[in-house]
């Protein structure tokens, strides 16, 4: 205990072992073996409260004494050389109530973990680096260098302390005071008090590593998906309640094939671990038929992947595009959350029969054979014989062996081949359809695109290439057809300068937001295409299912983002499924659009802030 005090004090102090030394009149080396714990001092005795009172008299020169009277949770006036002595050898205070755990890692000049640590930190608050070097009056690639562990600052620098404080006072504005002390173990109590900075400053340099976990699969999908709120415990409770309603060794009909799924995932749920397969070539019919039972299967795909069972899913192409797409609406969100492994059968189903295999290995299986057409009215054996198991999962492995893979996932790590697809396909499309976060660049004026390029972090390169996407995708729009969709910012947001660029299908996570006037002049370049361009379509939503993400459709490819760290784009390369969700957004545009003369309306509100 002595030793981990004896640190906090010096993290809240931020002091020197030079510096104590001057003040208590001993040498540099006496004070960092206490410091180091190779020398211990008895409690009591002139030697340490000599130290004990160079300690307050360093708080005092450096105004930090009421940081270590609210370490120490005294006022003023009972702050004494021999209380802080009393709290440092464990006399006063509760262990349990310690502020901040330091790591014993933490040693030589560059300090391990500080990059993922302050990354961390940023991420709480949502902003990106553009917006932290705004706050913080320094270059955004300078926060972007701290994040990625090129830079490393010294712990006593003017730039750390601006950013603790920022943090310390930003942390009350956003409410997520308890999201912080959960990240940085640091006591709530704490942070409400004016030590706050030394200690953010502490477990900036010297804290435990941060333990990466897998994301809550439930909390990712509500981003995209109105799911029942339900614990996990209850979610189970709630599935298999469902599932043993009607438990049989044939299931008949759509709602037999929904029962029996039902048992088939919440059983592989309570198992845990491993996977479930999943083939599907008759019509889907059953799984839309009622908002309930497309409710139920996601809540089991979740309760799936919350309890490490992942999916195995070969699509079948031989469906009509209206079909196809809904397929791919419902697939989207469960495929992002890298749960999920799709495939895609090229091999013709043929035209008399339909076959439906569902297989979790080692325990159960749905299965049927039928007639095309006749699954609203056919059974389905639920399977649990050992062998007759284990012969289907042969099977289901030779039809992954006959299939390719659907989806393709990029991250920034490999960016340099995700360009190398998507630039080729955009050069062969004349046309694009997207759904976006906000207006993109095919519409942004040249002097709003080079005002963002000159604040932007990224290297020369990265911002040539960029300039090479937008200019191809204007090209769309003067020689083929832009379709756009995208949500209005809150007129609030926009004021506060806080509105992010959607760079289309980019993979950066330094976007830089929009001034006011920036972002008007936007919305006339909007105006401006929607009176004089009829290749370019803009329509503009309120909310969407894929509120969360960016999706653009080429002939031959469609890229969705994930447009929040990590930054992934999911890149499906198959004609048959970018038709199928042009459609889905085609069909998505058609319950949304308005006039032209409605939507350059609703653009001028904009104009007037």
């Amino acid at each position: 205990m002595l030793q981990r005090r004896v640190k906090a004090v010096w993290r809240v102090l931020n002091c020197s072992h030079t510096d104590i030394a001057n003040i208590a009149g001993c040498s540099t080396a006496h004070i960092s073996k206490i410091y180091t714990g190779k020398v211990t001092l008895a409690p009591t005795g002139r030697a340490v409260l000599r130290i004990g009172e160079a300690l307050l008299k360093y708080a005092e020169m450096n105004n930090k004494t009421e940081h270590i009277c609210a370490m120490l949770r005294c006022d003023n006036a009972s702050l004494t050389a021999a209380l802080l002595l009393d709290w440092m050898y464990g006399n006063y205070g509760d262990d349990e109530d310690f502020a901040l755990d330091i790591s014993d890692e933490a040693s030589g000049e560059r300090i391990d973990g500080f990059a993922e640590r302050f990354s961390a930190l940023l991420d709480v608050f949502g902003m990106n680096s553009v917006w932290w070097g705004r706050l913080l009056n320094v270059d955004a690639s300078l926060i972007s260098r701290f994040r990625t562990g090129k830079r490393l600052p010294k712990e006593n620098s003017q730039i750390v302390d601006m950013f603790c404080s920022a943090v310390a006072e930003r942390m009350h504005e956003q409410n997520c005071i308890m999201e912080i002390s959960r990240l940085t173990g640091i006591k709530i109590s704490y942070l409400l008090t004016p030590t706050a900075v030394e200690l953010l400053k502490a477990w900036l340099f010297h804290g435990k590593r941060i333990k990466k976990t897998k994301p809550n699969t439930a909390d990712y999908l509500r981003m995209f998906l109105p799911l029942r709120d339900l614990p996990a415990q209850q979610t189970m409770k709630f599935l298999q309640n469902k599932a043993n309603e009607n438990a049989a060794d044939t299931y008949w009909g759509n709602q037999g094939i929904r029962q029996a799924v039902l048992r088939l995932l919440v059983e592989a749920a309570a198992e845990g671990g491993g996977e479930v397969y999943l083939y599907a070539d008759q019509s889907m019919r059953w799984l839309f038929e009622n908002e309930d039972d497309l409710q139920n299967w996601y809540l089991c795909c979740s309760l799936c992947f919350q309890c490490n069972v992942r999916m195995v899913v070969v699509h079948d192409i031989n469906r009509n595009a209206r079909e196809m797409a809904s397929v791919m609406q419902m697939w989207l969100p469960l495929n992002m959350t890298g749960m999920v492994t799709p495939y895609y059968c090229p091999l013709s189903r043929g035209s008399r029969f339909t076959h439906t295999l569902f297989l979790r290995p080692g325990m159960a299986a749905v299965s049927s054979v039928q007639v095309l057409g006749a699954s609203d009215n056919n059974y389905y054996d639920y399977i649990c014989d050992a062998r007759k198991i284990n012969t289907l999962r042969n099977e289901f492995h030779l039809l992954i062996s006959n299939s390719e893979k659907l989806l393709s996932v990029y991250t920034y790590e490999n960016i340099e081949k995700y360009r190398k697809v998507l630039l080729p396909e955009m050069d062969e499309s004349e046309k694009s359809i997207a759904l976006l976060d906000a207006p993109s660049l095919v519409s942004m004026p040249d002097s709003v695109f080079d005002s963002m390029l000159a604040r932007c972090s990224w290297t020369e390169d990265e911002k040539r290439e960029l300039s090479v996407v937008r200019a191809k995708a204007r090209l769309h729009m003067e020689e083929g057809q832009v379709v756009e969709l995208f949500a209005l910012p809150n007129i609030a947001t926009v004021k506060k300068g806080k509105q992010f660029l959607s760079f289309n299908c980019t993979l950066h996570e330094d976007n830089p937001c929009y001034t006011v006037s920036e972002f008007q002049e936007h919305i006339r370049e909007i105006i401006h295409l929607c009176r004089t361009h009829h290749n370019y379509i803009c329509c503009l939503v309120e909310e969407s299912l894929l509120c969360n993400m960016r999706m653009v459709v080429f002939k031959n490819l469609a890229t969705i983002i994930r447009p929040y760290n990590p930054y992934t784009a999911f890149v499906i390369q198959n004609p048959f499924y970018a038709k199928a969700l042009s459609v889905m957004l085609r069909e998505y545009y058609d319950r949304r659009q308005c006039s032209r003369e409605e939507t350059i309306a609703r653009l001028e509100v904009y104009l007037e802030i």
